[in-house]
């Protein structure tokens, strides 16, 4: 039986992180010390930690890993519905960076006066409506 310290450097899973699976119940320890709590596990326990590490690092939810652990015929779906929420997300942020550099485009300095892109401000005045009359009661 490996500790749970010498099991993490193993596996390159931190030690918080595999009480979390335990609670998770992704990887339970093969044995917990009644008396001290500590927790220990097999040899045999390291390729699933390293599948737990692998797909974690990949973004996978801790859901999904779970689902992965116990349907391993569902991996290739679950992997490929992953990539497929990646790069829609990478997309999104992808749009939005441009957007961001479009804003770096239009910047100014406020001494210059309105950009050529930018619209003049304009202000009107407008009588103050009492907050009661937008209560409905």
């Amino acid at each position: 039986m490996i500790t749970i310290g010498e099991f993490a450097l193993s596996t390159g899973v931190s030690v918080k992180a595999l009480r979390f699976y335990d609670e998770r119940g992704l990887l339970t320890p093969a044995e917990v010390d009644r008396h001290s709590g500590y927790r220990r596990y097999s040899a045999a326990q390291m390729r699933t930690a390293t599948t737990i590490r692998i797909l974690r690092t990949a973004g996978m939810s801790v859901e999904d890993v779970k689902t992965a652990l116990e349907e391993p015929d569902r991996l290739a779906d679950l992997l490929q519905g992953h990539a497929a929420e990646l790069e829609r997300r990478r997309d999104l942020e992808d749009r939005a960076m441009t957007l961001g550099h479009g804003l770096l485009a239009q910047n100014h300095r406020p001494d210059d006066g309105p950009s050529p892109q930018q619209d003049t401000v304009r202000f009107r005045t407008a009588e103050a409506t009492p907050g009661w009359r937008w209560c409905s009661v």
